[in-house]
């Protein structure tokens, strides 16, 4: 799903360089512009009939908000991009710009989706009359053609070739060619299309016609973007997109040779009888076995040795006694609902309640297993000396609600907020029952009572509110499904900034998420492993092994690396040559080590933290959540759901609808 974001990121932030108001397009068939672009394009994103777009999302609020997140998302760089300085490049300002060129048919194209600066824009105008004013107005140098594309130089550093009543803009550094290949696709002059590029047919080959937006990207790990990348690693992100006047679909397919083929599973009733007062719900597929095994392997292998004496008979009673009895009683699918519980006093903040629900053969057993679990849990948790110690450690507490329901409940909130130093923790209750061929888990006993409620249909559920049922996906061929109402979460996000501002003024600065930032990254840097270099040439020694390292559940004291990544480490300087490959294999996100271990030689593939980011000073949550929270604010409800597909990749729905009741606030 990263990826998916990334292509949002860039198809917002294309928006406001490629919008105008609302202008009438000429009734004729559009010809396929990807034929026109060159097969090494990575990045290409087209509108048509884009007035009207700029129309609903104006009448909708949430113009200005686009075109905030397109000017964050451009490079940040000393010169602003070409497409943003038309006032130099054109003698017009960027909203005429738009009004004259861009409001029928345009797209943005480039070979790497991170240079902006070196992309192209493609238009369409009213009639062929109107470019050659243009030409004139601009003190266009002419070209020499090729064949029936015309070609000019505006001063200032800008290309520009039309046919018929196609513009293409570039910028004069054409480095890597891509204005000239276009030019000559234009011309018909031959060259291999992006039409024609395998990764992309395969994902348009069932892609309706009509659309109102088309946005590829093509990402790849091998070489830099000159390089045509090898089909079988490379990552392709296709979207169609249609808008309406108070909606907004767009159909996902993406090709990842990494993907496996996901599995449908039935969604069945638990999201549609969730609370009617939910702001967030999600669903998807659970794997009770998978999760008990992580579970075992993220226990610690060294504990304490008071600790160990509890812990292993409980992990060994887990392991081979009830717990397998009782996962192998679990569906296939897991339903998460969050709601608002909204502040009761100016100094309060919103808080969010969730319940966790799973289908079971015999929920009953679960709620017993997970009893003896919790209150082991507690009486670790609880604190024996100091001033916060209890007089007595929290017991479950067992109460009926909704007639039949038993909820099981233990009041951990103050344990968990003296162990974690946070009392956003302090009101806290775990609680947990069985309801039919339910199992439920909630942070609180009279919400998980509300959601038993709800799905008996004692209570408003959400299939009953209007226009959801629309917004549920077809079961046949779901992978997960998720749906968020935006003022209601925006609503609690101001609260729970508002609090910060009366509690933590400083959270709320730039400069301590910057400095954060850079605390992170040089911790991510750190390799954690004492290295020494041996007496043998091209061998480094293994002195210590920090307990945070990445490689401290591979490596032990005296293991001896003789190679990196596959190669020999240098002759001088074994040590210093692990570090510096440490560092080149971050981006990557993985390292392998090659390991003499006494006579035997081992290969560890060590998985890496991500570099958080590239640039801390540009690291600034609170601002993303203030734009989020204006977003939402405009927005009635979110929807997204994947669906099943070969292997190799994914289709996804992401449906956004605003009201008309925002139309209040139409933006600039």
């Amino acid at each position: 799903m990263i990826r998916l974001s990334r292509l949002a990121i860039v198809v917002y932030a294309a928006l406001p360089v490629m919008a105008a108001p609302l202008i009438a397009a000429p009734p004729e068939p559009m010809s396929d512009w990807t034929e026109r672009v060159p097969s090494d394009v990575r990045l290409y994103i087209e509108f048509r009939n884009l007035s009207v777009i700029r129309h609903h999302l104006r009448r909708a609020g949430l113009w200005q908000i686009v075109r905030d997140l397109g000017e964050s998302a451009m490079p940040r760089t000393t010169t602003r991009p070409w497409q943003q300085r038309t006032e130099q490049l054109l003698g017009m300002t960027s909203e005429q710009a738009v009004v004259r060129l861009l409001g029928l048919r345009t797209a943005l194209l480039t070979t790497d989706p991170l240079e902006w600066d070196q992309g192209l824009v493609l238009a369409e105008v009213g009639d062929e009359e109107l470019i050659r004013r243009l030409l004139q107005r601009w003190k266009a140098t002419a070209l020499d053609p090729m064949g029936p594309v015309e070609r000019h130089r505006v001063p200032g550093g800008l290309l520009v070739a039309h046919r018929g009543r196609t513009l293409l803009f570039g910028p004069e550094r054409d480095e890597r060619g891509l204005w000239l290949r276009t030019v000559l696709l234009m011309a018909g002059k031959g060259g291999t299309s992006l039409a024609e590029e395998p990764a992309f047919r395969g994902l348009m080959a069932d892609v309706r016609e009509g659309f109102d937006g088309l946005a590829y990207v093509r990402f790849t790990d091998s070489g830099p973007a000159t390089t045509r990348p090898s089909l079988d690693r490379s990552r392709a992100v296709l979207a169609r997109l249609e808008f309406r006047a108070n909606e907004m679909h767009c159909e996902f397919r993406a090709r990842d040779p990494s993907l496996p083929a996901a599995e449908i599973w039935s969604q069945g009733s638990l999201i549609a009888t969730a609370p009617a007062d939910v702001v967030f719900a999600w669903s998807g597929p659970f794997d009770a076995s998978a999760w008990l095994g992580a579970a075992r392997g993220a226990a610690p292998k060294r504990p304490a040795p008071a600790i160990a004496s509890l812990v292993r008979p409980l992990l060994t009673g887990l392991a081979r006694g009830r717990a397998e009895s009782v996962s192998a009683g679990f569906g296939t699918s897991v339903t998460l609902v969050v709601s608002r519980i909204e502040a009761q006093d100016s100094n309060a903040f919103d808080r969010a309640q969730a319940a966790v629900l799973f289908e079971h053969e015999t929920p009953a057993e679960v709620v017993s297993l997970l009893d003896d679990v919790v209150q082991l849990g507690a009486w670790w948790l609880t604190p024996t000396s100091g001033p916060d110690a209890p007089t007595t450690r929290p017991t479950i507490q067992i109460r009926r609600v909704a007639e039949r329901a038993e909820v099981h409940s233990i009041d951990v909130g103050a344990l968990l907020a003296a162990r974690t130093s946070c009392p956003f923790f302090a009101n806290m209750e775990l609680c947990w029952a069985a309801d039919g061929d339910t199992f439920l888990v909630a942070t609180d006993r009279r919400y998980l009572a509300s959601v038993i409620r709800a799905m008996r249909r004692e209570v408003p559920y959400l299939a009953e509110q209007e226009g959801i049922t629309q917004l549920f996906p077809d079961a046949s061929t779901t992978v997960d499904w998720l749906m968020l109402r935006g003022r209601p979460t925006a609503a609690m996000l101001r609260s729970w900034l508002a609090h910060l501002e009366r509690s933590r003024p400083d959270v709320l600065k730039p400069d301590f998420w910057r400095d954060w930032a850079r605390q992170r990254m040089t911790h991510q840097a750190r390799l954690g492993l004492g290295l020494r270099d041996s007496a043998v040439p091209g061998e480094a020694i293994v002195a210590e092994v920090a307990a945070n390292s990445p490689a401290a559940r591979f490596l032990e004291v005296g293991d001896v690396i003789v190679a990196v990544d596959g190669r020999p480490l240098d002759s001088e300087g074994a040590a210093r040559s692990v570090r510096e490959r440490f560092l080149e294999a971050l981006p990557r996100g993985r390292i392998v080590f090659g390991v003499q271990r006494g006579e035997t030689r081992f290969n560890f593939t060590i998985p890496l933290p991500s570099p958080l980011l590239a640039d801390p000073d540009s690291f600034d949550p609170i601002a993303a959540v203030r734009f989020l929270i204006a977003l939402l604010d405009r927005v009635d409800s979110v929807a997204a759901w994947r669906r099943a597909s070969g292997e190799g990749g994914f289709r996804a729905d992401l449906r956004v609808r605003w009201g008309h009741s925002s139309a209040a606030h139409p933006g600039p």
